[in-house]
């Protein structure tokens, strides 16, 4: 695939040959596009690396669920960790669900998300 005039951060303007879902080559915008069956003209939009997210929980997301509103009785962490074990106890859908609801969000919006083993301290 080649993406054609595509702006990088650094503001030049180049064609990305990809294969194999990694970039092979920078090419020179001035050069015109190649013709070939795979280009997709960007037409000078703006292409970044992905942003990268390194905290989420996967576990606490309500993603799919009705808005909830805080239920915290009081200031305390306390209040406001008890509350959300409340929460949390009574959704009408399974982690699973609404983690993967998060991580289709945040993919789609560009955003890489870190794969990191739990501590096992």
């Amino acid at each position: 695939m080649l993406i054609a005039n595509a702006v990088l951060a650094d503001g030049t303007q180049r064609h990305i040959d990809v294969k194999g879902g990694r970039i092979v080559a920078l090419l020179p915008a001035a050069a015109g596009v190649p013709t070939r069956d795979d280009v997709l003209d960007v037409a000078g939009a703006l292409l970044l690396p992905p942003l990268i997210d390194g905290h989420i929980h996967l576990d606490k997301t309500l993603l799919g669920l009705p808005w909830i509103p805080n239920q915290a009785t009081g200031n305390k962490v306390a209040d406001r960790i008890e509350a959300e074990r409340r929460v949390r106890a009574s959704r009408t859908l399974p982690e699973v669900e609404t983690g993967s609801n998060l991580v289709r969000r945040v993919v789609t919006s560009g955003t890489l998300l870190q794969s990191v083993a739990p501590s096992r301290s």
